[in-house]
């Protein structure tokens, strides 16, 4: 049985999702990076990511009923 994840998109990578909030179905757990794929989203567009509330790395696993944060690589200076 399907659960979904809710992934909220942040600032420029709102460009991938054009939504700045999304639900993805999983069937279990998958890696940071295949969610990213899923999405659209270049992985290397990405610098922070916070699941449940804490920051985790991108080799990191999802899980159906969590909440990850999408942050991206800040330009400029």
């Amino acid at each position: 049985m399907a659960q979904e994840v809710t992934v909220k998109i942040f600032a420029s990578l709102f460009r991938w999702t054009r939504k700045p909030e999304v639900q993805v179905s999983l069937e279990g757990p998958i890696s940071l990076r295949a969610l990213l794929e899923r999405l659209g989203i270049p992985e290397e567009e990405v610098a922070v990511i916070i699941r449940n509330g804490k920051q985790v790395k991108i080799d990191s696993e999802v899980e159906p009923g969590d909440t990850i944060s999408l942050f991206p690589v800040i330009d400029g200076g």
